[in-house]
Order: C-alpha cells, then structure tokens, then sequence
C-alpha cells in the first residue's frame, strides 16, 4: 500500500498529538503522585478521641522547645507557631516553654546537607527540642514545582534535634503544608510518633515519654526524655550530647 505525501504528514500530526497527550497525561499522574505522597509522608494520623480518652494525663509537664531561627522570620510568626504547637500539646497535658535562644544561617541548600548539618548541632543546656525554622528562597520554589518538597526532618539518633521550612513560599500549602501543621508533624517525631493512618500507637508513644518524664522527676533529672528509632529510651541530656559526639567523630 502506497501513501500519499499528505497521508504521512496526516499520521505523522496524529502520532504527535498523541504523545502530547500522553506526555500530559503522565504530568498529572506525576503531580497527582506527588501529591499522594506529600500527604503520606507528613501525616502523623488521624486523632481517635475513643483511643485518646483511655490514656490518663493528670499531672502537668513542662517540655521545653528551643528554636534557632534565620533572621528573616519575625517574631510574630514564631509566636504564632508556638502558640498553635502549645494547643496542640494541651491534649496531653503538656506545657510548652518554647525560647528563641538565637539567629541561624541556613547551612546548605539540598536536604541531605541540612540534615547533615542539624545533626552535628549539640542540644543546649535547660532545651529539651531543638528546632531549627528556616525560610525557602526562589530556587527552591523553583525546583519544588517539579519535584517534591521535604519540609521538615527530626533526626533519627536521638530525636531531638530538627528542621522546618517556616514561610509559605510552597505550593504544598494547597494540601495543608502550612507552617503550623509541618511543626506539629515534626514535633510529633520529637515524642516517638511514626507515620500511621490513626494515631493510636502516637497516644501509645507520648504516654510512654510522659511516664519517663515522671520519673525523671523523681530522679531530679532536668530533663524529658527521647526515645532513638531503637526504641530505647535517652533519659538525660548528657548522654544525647554524647551520642552526638560520637557519631560527629
């Protein structure tokens, strides 16, 4: 069978058009994806208020939340996040005494290096959490329209040092990527809680961080304890500090 020249051209604008669909195609199953992902990966759970209600949090605890923040963040928007954060741990029974005890330059640009450098950062004295709130600038607003976006990360050693994107400059804040939720989330990890579709075995983890508290007290050691992903527990700050330094050797 022989075609004609406008025939071939003809097939040729239709196999085109059909990539072009195709390759539309697969953008939105990219976003859609990245989307799914976003909220997997930044969701603690769902509250269960029936499973809440069988935990007992009758004796109030201090936690005592220390923040590094770059200098272009205002306080106004710090204190707005402590004050969501302080909310949020009112269901515990948890008081929040949350500090700003410096400014911080942000030290790398990829995740990893962030990651990288907050982990070598030593827990100060009188800090239970540390929690570094940097801000994103056009080239990471840039690249996360393409790729997805990590922001915020706890450490996994000790569980008390971390990172969260402090502004808005996101298109995840359309699915709930707001300041105020990523710090909540990452607290969360700061009390032993991993992803799960409901909170329960989170209840579980902040019940069992309030009785080593508890018994802390009793001990008269300044401190509230962490749990590492071995879930073994860190009952002072001497020891996370030591813990630091020898994976820093």
């Amino acid at each position: 069978m022989i075609f004609s020249r406008q025939q071939a051209e003809k097939s040729l604008r239709l196999l085109l058009l059909k990539l072009q669909k195709l390759t539309f195609c697969r953008s939105v199953i990219y976003h859609l994806f990245s989307i799914i992902f976003f909220i997997n990966c930044t969701t603690i759970g769902f509250h269960n208020k029936e499973n809440l209600n069988t935990y007992t949090f009758s004796e109030e605890l201090t936690y005592r939340f220390c923040i590094y923040k770059e200098e272009s963040i205002s306080e106004n928007r710090v204190n707005s996040l402590i004050n969501d954060l302080s909310k949020e741990l009112e269901l515990y029974n948890i008081k929040l005494d949350a500090k700003v005890l410096s400014t911080y330059n942000r030290p790398a640009f990829t995740t990893k290096n962030i990651y990288l450098s907050i982990s070598s950062l030593y827990l100060p004295a009188n800090c239970d959490r540390l929690m570094i709130m940097l801000e994103r600038n056009i080239f990471d607003f840039l690249l996360h329209l393409f790729l997805p976006e990590v922001m915020g990360l706890v450490e996994s050693e000790t569980r008390t040092r971390g990172y969260i994107f402090a502004d808005y400059l996101s298109v995840n804040i359309l699915v709930g990527g707001t300041p105020s939720n990523i710090l909540i989330h990452e607290n969360y990890h700061f009390l032993g809680c991993n992803h799960h579709i409901i909170m329960n075995d989170c209840y579980k983890s902040i019940h069992e961080h309030r009785l080593e508290a508890l018994y802390n007290i009793k001990r008269a050691i300044d401190f509230f304890p962490s749990q590492r992903q071995s879930f073994f527990f860190i009952r002072d700050r001497e020891k996370v500090n030591q813990i630091i330094k020898k994976l820093s050797e």
